[in-house]
């Protein structure tokens, strides 16, 4: 669940967002104003030019209807100028009431001008002028006199006022110009200032959930770490440069059976670990030794808590600030396995088998002393290199590298180059994965063993050639007078073939009298051998013959 954001933060953000909410609006408002007054401004000049025109036109026309009434001063005349006049008249006091002095058509100045001369002529038009008669010519063109001097100053001052509007518009549009650009320039600086701190706020926030996964990740990894060390299978010890034991993980009470609570300091420690005087004085002494190195790797024989001993290997590193790190791994079982193994590889060396082991190539890696007493220096030769024949040699590894095994004898040459008769055990070496890694053949000279067989045979023939020549009965039994041999001449004596005889019972089948059978065993257990005794047996087909037996126990 994701961490709420903090009140400060919620309200910073808020505060820019209705700061830059604001000054959009307030942006929007002028441009809009502004605008609004660049786009009016025109009209109204015009308006007030116009309006300038028209008093100007009536100022016109009464110069005109002055002039006719100072040429022809007809009483019409004069009452048509007295009707110019006062709608002139009319037409100044409107512009004058309308606009305010130092406007853009200087209407003020214009009124200052026309107002005086239109009044004037009103006067003039009513009461006359020092003594003429309003009507009169004198009158008449003092009138003119006057109403041509102030509309030629009107109308001067018109142009100077269209000119000075023109100049004036111009001025005002670049002053609005320029206070719109001001007002966009200050509107763009304070988005960038909204926007960078928009930017650092983020940028605040994101480095807070960085530094927060950071604090996470941290607290994760320490977490793993006090996991690692209270459930490794080493143990860990601290101990502080005056000696005193800091830290322990689990697995180390596991192991020892000591603990931070019972062990205080290296003192009690070595009292515990090695209570042999003696030994405890070579492991301090090796200590001392270890303090001054970074890195050290002792193996000690320990005695636990339980009063069991156990080979510990340690592994100590001492810090910068004189601490030490030591770690304890038990190699009791290990250094058990490296003695069995040491039998093994004994019992391998000293067989009187010759062993060979290579690796999945062919490549040995390991000959026994029968191996080479037996095969001599093969070099790096391959099984089938030593064999006699080297199809046999090819097959016995195709089989081993197919997983298989081969078992035979086979003929393979000796160190003297002698042709030897060998019975080969050859198999592979698999891994977990079931992968070939090696491959071990096992030797056993059988060139002795089938010499003397071939001369046994060589014996037996010879032996069984004077058997089957000779005309005498030659029969062997078993303790039960059962018998498993007998010559081929026991057809011509009583009739049975080979075949027929053995098997049969003597004291049964054989012996007319089994009486006689009794008292010829036991002669012969007495004496262990007996000669010349007769007796009579019995033919295949019923009739006696009288036989000399001479016979002997055969001990195996």
């Amino acid at each position: 669940m994701k961490k709420p954001w903090p009140l400060s933060q919620v309200l910073l953000l808020g505060s820019i967002v209705v700061v830059i909410v604001a000054v959009v609006f307030t942006i929007i408002i002028t441009n809009t104003t502004l605008r609004s007054v660049e786009k009016n401004l025109p009209n109204t000049l015009i308006k007030e030019l116009v309006s300038l025109d028209l008093v100007l036109e009536h100022l016109s026309e009464v110069v005109s209807m002055a002039e006719i009434a100072a040429a022809n001063t007809t009483p019409q005349n004069f009452d048509r100028l007295t009707k110019k006049v006062q709608v002139a008249s009319e037409s100044i006091e409107t512009l004058r009431q309308t606009y305010v002095f130092d406007n853009l058509v200087r209407a003020s100045a214009f009124h200052a001008i026309a107002a005086p001369a239109i009044a004037d002529l009103q006067i003039w038009l009513s009461e006359g002028i020092s003594g003429y008669e309003p009507s009169s010519k004198i009158t008449a063109q003092i009138l003119l006199s006057r109403i041509s001097t102030s509309f030629q100053k009107a109308k001067t001052l018109n142009r100077q006022s269209r000119l000075y509007a023109h100049n004036k518009l111009n001025e005002e549009r670049d002053r609005l110009d320029q206070f719109l650009s001001n007002v966009n320039r200050l509107f763009m600086l304070t988005l960038l200032i909204s926007i960078i701190m928009i930017f650092l706020f983020v940028r605040q926030y994101l480095l807070k959930i960085r530094e927060s996964s950071a604090q996470k990740a941290l607290q994760i990894h320490r977490d793993l770490l006090d996991s690692l060390f209270e459930n490794i299978l080493i143990g860990i010890t601290v101990w502080s440069r005056e000696g005193l034991f800091l830290f322990s993980n689990k697995y180390f009470t596991q192991l020892t059976g000591y603990s931070v609570e019972n062990i205080k300091d290296i003192g009690e420690w070595f009292a515990n670990a090695y209570p042999d005087p003696i030994y405890r004085g070579v492991v301090l002494k090796d200590w001392e030794k270890s303090t001054k190195l970074i890195d050290a790797v002792r193996e000690f024989k320990v005695t636990c808590k339980n009063g069991q001993v156990k080979n510990i290997e340690f592994r100590g590193t001492f810090l910068s600030d004189g601490r030490a790190l030591v770690t304890l791994s038990d190699i009791t079982d290990r250094r058990l396995g490296e003695e069995r193994l040491h039998y093994f590889k004994t019992a391998v060396e000293y067989s009187s088998d010759a062993i060979r082991m290579s690796d999945p190539t062919g490549r040995h890696w390991f000959l026994n002393k029968a191996f080479d007493d037996l095969f001599g220096d093969i070099g790096q030769d391959s099984q089938g290199s030593m064999c006699v024949d080297g199809a046999i040699g090819s097959e016995i590894f195709k089989t081993i590298m197919a997983g298989g095994q081969w078992i035979g004898e086979v003929e393979m040459y000796g160190k003297d180059g002698k042709t030897l008769n060998i019975l080969l055990r050859a198999y592979a070496i698999k891994d977990k994965d079931d992968k070939i890694i090696g491959l071990v053949g096992t030797h056993t000279d059988m060139t002795l063993q089938k010499n003397a067989e071939k001369a046994l045979q060589e014996s037996e023939q010879q032996y069984r050639a004077v058997v089957e020549n000779t005309p005498d009965l030659l029969y062997r039994t078993d303790t039960n007078g059962i018998i498993i041999f007998v010559s081929s001449s026991v057809l011509r004596l009583s009739g049975y073939s080979v075949e027929e005889a053995v098997g049969m019972n003597m004291a049964q089948e054989v012996y007319a009298f089994p009486e006689d059978r009794q008292v010829f065993l036991k002669k012969l257990k007495k004496h262990g051998f007996i000669k010349n005794f007769e007796a009579r047996l019995k033919r295949k087909d019923g009739s006696l013959w009288w036989a000399s037996t001479n016979a002997h126990f055969l001990r195996m």
